[in-house]
């Protein structure tokens, strides 16, 4: 009988072991989370059940089919949870996993880096266990052939390795996925024979996340009244890593993933003219480091990076958590005691985390003028205590060291919350994602106006400000150049389902699946169908 036989206690056994040994010799994980925890409890349980239910009812040839979707479901499990500790440095949990399957298309690109970072061995022992573990079911090779035949349960082990072996031959050709029209626009940066900066200001930027233009102007903005505003800024990709890479490189990335190790290694930052101008560069990051190759691309690009994990094996106090960071305030905090420390020029990065959905308020008793209970409530609350934070450390910042530092603030992209039937970010280039508010203020330096502007810009506008040397070619040029001339494409993240091109004082855009070519002013204040056969054929092409 089946609880006397011990058999098929063996196998879930078996199975349970060879899948956690496989996280051991790939990533190196010991630990799994509490949601994969229960839900491995809960296929073991149904297993058990499922077995006794079949045995009792004499059903032996479902016996090894459930068996068989078992071995499956947690060699999966535990698979991907490698996949996702390489490439997060993050345990799966259940956002994590829903974030996953709700980008499934887009995400399996950005896999390709972590599937060969885990190694042949990684992938080899999961097929190799599969197998082994095949044999611990008895009449196994009865259920894949049926009159020499491949049975069904066969076919979900084949679509496994069809996955794998796809994933290969991607990242053995990674050049076909690579961006052939990266440099959509022909861009060039002006140039002088200036060896070093004119002025050896510091510079602290201030980076934002998923805040829009339209958001920005919904909240207190009076701290900011003697700041610059660039009034139509935009990111040509909403989607965080593409904007780091525009920003930091002053180039386009391909919008259809994040940045590669390939990318991220060939391209070459602006921050290293700054570097060799005798800059310190930190980027401080309230989120984990792994997310979305942050730190490998800090770190390829030789800038000091501090992450969640550094500020909380350093914090002189506790700070609140949220799934996906610390609150806010530790940037300042950290920001505030290097400015001590190092002397001047340096150029710092404070990459914000807490207007990234779930929207996190850490202060709820002292920012609520919005509904706290709606998501886009609690997303202006938590903005308005991020540009409080700013406000402060500007404040105190001069008070100490007045009229030496530049400071910009803008965001990487924007936010949708159903406007046009979209939710978060990366899958639309209406304005509410792409159009984001760009501020900058200097004390003691005359800054130049501009009204137009890219996230590709900022580096070679603040190169020009500054008055350096000569710079290689970007797509990104000075807006504060008499002769900026304002051009941009626009994609969606992942596949192009919608493409436009901001040019001058229009934006003309293409629907996703094409449809018609849409006319408008770059407030979308005006829409029209466009007459404008050139533009059409352009973005029909890119």
């Amino acid at each position: 009988m089946f609880w006397r036989s011990g058999f098929y206690l063996i196998f879930p056994i078996i199975s349970l072991f060879s899948s956690y040994f496989g996280l051991l010799i790939g990533p190196g994980l010991f630990r799994i989370s509490l949601f994969l925890f229960v839900a491995i409890c809960f296929l073991t349980i149904f297993l058990f059940i499922a077995l006794y239910f079949f045995e009792k009812k004499d059903g032996s040839p479902y016996l090894g089919y459930v068996q068989i979707l078992y071995l499956i479901l947690i060699h999966l499990i535990f698979y991907l949870s490698g996949l996702s500790y390489a490439n997060l440095k993050l345990v799966p949990d259940f956002g994590l996993t829903l974030y996953f399957f709700q980008n499934l298309g887009i995400l399996y690109y950005d896999s390709f880096s972590a599937l060969s970072r885990l190694g042949f061995l990684y992938h080899f022992w999961f097929l190799f266990s599969s197998i082994v573990c095949l044999l611990f079911i008895p009449k196994a090779n009865r259920l894949f052939l049926e009159k020499g035949r491949t049975g069904f349960p066969a076919i979900p082990i084949l679509i496994f390795l069809l996955i794998v072996g796809c994933n290969y031959t991607l990242l053995f050709a990674g050049k076909l996925v690579s961006d052939p029209d990266l440099k959509t626009l022909n861009r060039f940066s002006k140039s002088n024979s200036n060896s070093k900066p004119k002025y050896n200001k510091n510079i602290i930027i201030f980076l934002l996340e998923g805040v829009s233009k339209e958001a920005f102007m919904q909240v207190d903005r009076s701290s900011f009244k003697n700041w610059g505003e660039i009034e139509y800024f935009f990111v040509p990709v909403p989607h965080s890593s593409n904007s780091l890479f525009s920003l930091f490189t002053g180039n386009y990335s391909d919008s259809r993933r994040e940045p590669n190790s390939e990318d991220i290694k060939s391209a070459k930052p602006i921050t290293a003219e700054f570097e060799r101008a005798g800059y310190k560069i930190r980027f401080l990051f309230s989120g984990p480091g792994y997310f979305e190759n942050i730190r490998r691309m800090m770190e390829d690009w030789r800038i000091y990076f501090y992450d969640r994990n550094y500020f909380r094996s350093n914090a002189k106090k506790d700070y609140k958590e949220f799934q996906w960071g610390l609150e806010d305030s530790v940037l300042v905090d950290f920001a505030s005691d290097f400015s001590k420390l190092d002397v001047s020029p340096y150029l710092y990065i404070l990459y914000f985390t807490n207007t990234h959905s779930p929207y996190f308020n850490p202060l709820p008793e002292k920012f609520h003028k919005f509904e706290e209970d709606s998501d886009y409530g609690r997303y202006l609350n938590s903005l308005e205590n991020e540009l409080h934070l700013i406000d402060s450390f500007v404040r105190k910042n001069e008070d100490r060291t007045p009229n030496q530092t530049i400071y910009l603030l803008l965001s990487d992209h924007g936010e949708s919350f159903g406007k046009f039937g979209v939710y978060k970010h990366g899958f639309s280039i209406r304005n509410e994602e792409v159009r984001v508010p760009f501020l900058y203020y200097s004390p003691g330096l005359l800054m130049s106006s501009a009204e137009k502007g890219g996230i590709h810009d900022v580096f070679p506008s603040l190169l020009e400000l500054l008055d350096f040397g000569s710079y290689d070619e970007k797509d990104g040029t000075s807006f504060f150049n008499s002769n900026y001339e304002f051009q941009m494409p626009l994609y969606s993240w992942g596949p192009k389902n919608s493409r436009g091109i901001l040019y001058k004082d229009k934006k003309y855009f293409l629907e996703e699946n094409g449809g018609d070519l849409i006319e408008s002013d770059l407030g979308e204040s005006e829409m029209k169908v466009s007459k404008n056969y050139n533009i059409l054929k352009f973005l029909q092409r890119h």
